[in-house]
């Protein structure tokens, strides 16, 4: 973090906190989205030069791809914000497909003038005192602006340390619950939903034997005694208690799919809406009677204040595709609190601390959100690293926020026959797109996420990269005799094309720099051409083809009766071309010197296709006629179909591959989602 002097800039009517990463104008914070609000500051910090999409992508998005028009989309909120203010004439400068750079003059607030003065003997001792005079208030006042900002910083709310409760990885669910001894949580047990525990200090998990179907929790009493839950069964949702001590359940009421207890009891529960898009409804459930509220969206997690005044709730505001913190008084009264939402996207996941002084909630986008507390004001506690945080909540004393965290990963899996599960490869590398030499001593990858191609031996050992992260690279091949590997790479002008460099690395060759963006290239049999296909979108389904390069006259030509086809790969034996048509809808192959293309497989989604070793069958995933995923191969020419892998429950990465070993291990690219707990202790003066 930056030492106060160097934590604010200034550039009127805009101050920017790069610690906290809040811009404001008149003590008025401006609206922007965690990620915006990174960029910003890296904006600011290098406001001397140029900073390109790819540093971007690599500073914020190291473990994700992302698509271009997601980091255009942070620049454009920046954009607004500074557009914001009256009397603002700030911008931000591109050049195309180079990048941005923010064209302002910007001030480090506080910090002492490098400037010196200079006296002479002569100077007069009237003219000293008026000059001496309002710098000496410039300086008394700079000093207090500094000292006020510093105890300002001061008062808000830190986090100390933080400690790792949960090692197992487990698919694990929220929302995190505490009887101040134990945290209470949902994690997959074979397929279903169970409830767990573990000491607030760490420990082993605990599994609770509670048995209902389809299970999931919703809050806690007051006292720390009863769980309230969920189930959902052929009748549909219903609202129990479970007892801690005695571990006996009592039906609650049914047709509801959220609850929490206020401090007195009181049961606010979400009624289920019949059609998604309609109305959600609260019904409060007091002694006294209930009281019912019609709000439109989908209504999250509910969270009482300590008071039992007010219940706070996220909801998923569909008009605005985003979701916001709402509140509501015991009378039904609900409104919006715009404060808590701040630019978010997402904000969700909140609870007060016991006292009722500190509430906290997750807030930033769908896919990544940082813990945010609100006293006066909110304040950031987490600064948007990897991974993402949910269902943080307070321990009993307001010290620790105990919160789940997710990290994703993607790792290289093999289909395991005896188990039929798929289980690491190369100890969970990060690779995919593997494409094997003729024989089969290294297998050429690209490596994710920076898009460079590597080569290594079958078992992932002796790895040596080819290209370097200046062209982001797919699909490497190897050429028949071993001493070139080609693929498909983006030049500096962002144009896809057909590349080749040595087996040993080298500098990239583009083999045919003219026309549209060229797809995956694959080698005839004896080295001499090389086929791609046409990109998607880059021109209509039924004009796309095939195109054949001679590699040494660096000749392109059209091939016959490819049109309406893409995603061509050549036979080892060079007897046929496996192709998709262009709806992704059919498998087959282009017959060479026919001009012929020969169905095999039909299906609501093909991709992936890829050669068994001795050309006999064609691997790919899809979806079948019934709607189930799974990974295919189907026999050439004959047809044959069958499942070698269910896919349902497989969850692939951000770029999603699948392939085959030599020996007809079929392979694959997953995601991992590790999610653990975590004790962060704050300072919350």
């Amino acid at each position: 973090m930056p030492d106060e002097f160097g934590r604010f800039f200034e550039f009127p009517p805009f101050r920017f906190d790069l610690a906290d990463k809040i811009l404001t104008s008149d003590g008025q914070t401006i609206a922007l989205p965690t990620r915006a609000a990174e960029i910003l500051a890296h904006l600011i910090q290098n406001r001397d030069r140029l900073v390109s999409r790819k540093e971007l992508r690599e500073k914020f998005w190291s473990d994700l791809y992302v698509a271009d028009n997601t980091i255009d989309r942070q620049v454009s909120e920046i954009r607004r914000a500074l557009r914001s203010q009256p009397n603002s004439d700030h911008h931000i400068e591109t050049q195309s497909k180079k990048g941005w750079r923010l064209v302002v003059d910007v001030a480090a607030a506080g910090q002492p003038s490098r400037k010196e003065t200079v006296e002479t003997p002569a100077t007069n001792q009237k003219r000293r005192w008026n000059w001496l005079w309002p710098t000496a208030a410039a300086a008394l006042a700079a000093m207090i602006a500094a000292v006020s900002l510093w105890i300002s910083a001061a008062r808000q709310p830190a986090i100390k340390s933080v400690v790792q409760l949960t090692y197992d990885g487990g698919p694990k669910n929220g929302p995190l619950l505490t009887d101040g001894r134990r945290l209470f949580f949902l994690e997959l047990v074979g397929g279903s939903s169970r409830v767990f525990s573990v000491p607030i200090s760490g420990g082993e998990c605990t599994m609770l034997n509670i048995p209902l179907p389809n299970l999931a929790l919703e809050g806690i009493s007051w006292n720390g005694a009863k769980l309230l839950l969920r189930s959902e069964a052929h009748e549909g949702y219903s609202l129990w208690s479970y007892s801690l001590a005695t571990e006996s359940l009592q039906r609650l009421c049914g047709g509801f799919a959220r609850g929490s207890w206020a401090s007195d009891g009181t049961l606010a529960a979400m009624r289920v809406p019949k059609y998604r898009g309609d109305s959600s409804s609260i019904v409060i459930l007091g002694r006294r009677g209930s009281v019912r509220t019609d709000i439109p969206g989908e209504i999250g997690d509910l969270a009482w204040s300590p008071d039992g005044t007010k219940l706070r709730f996220s909801l998923l505001e569909l008009k605005r595709e985003s979701r916001a913190q709402w509140e509501m008084d015991r009378q039904g009264a609900a409104k919006r609190v715009a404060s808590l939402s701040g630019g978010h996207t997402w904000t969700s996941e909140g609870s007060w601390s016991r006292d009722g002084k500190n509430f906290v909630y997750t807030a930033g986008s769908s896919l990544q959100r940082d813990l945010w507390i609100v006293r006066d004001k909110p304040f950031r506690l987490t600064n948007g690293g990897p991974g993402s945080w949910g269902w943080p909540i307070f321990s009993h004393d307001g010290s620790t926020i105990f919160a789940a965290h997710r990290s994703v990963r993607s790792e290289l899996v093999r289909l395991d026959e005896n188990s039929n599960s798929w289980q690491p490869e190369w100890r969970g590398a990060a690779a995919f797109e593997l494409d094997y030499s003729r024989d089969a001593k290294w297998a050429a990858y690209t490596r994710f996420p920076d898009h460079t191609i590597w080569k290594a031996r079958p078992d992932g050992t002796d790895r040596v990269q080819l290209t370097n992260a200046q062209v982001e690279a797919h699909q490497p091949h190897w050429s028949p005799d071993g001493t070139q590997v080609a693929f498909m790479g983006k030049n500096k002008k962002g144009q896809w094309r057909v590349m080749q460099v040595p087996a040993n690395g080298g500098i990239p060759e583009e083999l045919f720099p003219n026309g549209q963006d060229q797809g995956v290239p694959t080698w005839s049999p004896d080295g001499s051409k090389l086929i791609f296909g046409d990109l998607l979108g880059r021109r209509g389904r039924d004009q796309m083809g095939f195109h054949e390069i001679d590699v040494k006259a660096k000749k392109l030509v059209d091939m016959q009766g490819s049109r309406g086809l893409w995603s061509p790969r050549w036979s080892p034996n060079g007897k046929y071309i496996a192709a998709i048509t262009s709806e992704s809808r059919a498998l087959g192959v282009l017959l060479r010197g026919k001009a012929e293309f020969l169905e095999l497989a039909r299906m609501i989604y093909v991709d992936n296709a890829t050669w068994s070793a001795d050309s006999r069958h064609i691997y790919f995933n899809g979806t079948s006629p019934s709607g189930k995923k799974g990974l295919f191969r189907v026999s050439v020419p004959r047809g044959k179909l069958e499942q070698i892998a269910d896919l349902t429950n497989f969850e692939p990465a951000p770029e999603n591959w699948y392939g085959v070993t030599p020996d007809g291990t079929p392979l694959a690219f997953q995601a991992v989602n590790v999610q653990e707990i975590f004790a962060l202790k704050c300072d919350l003066r």
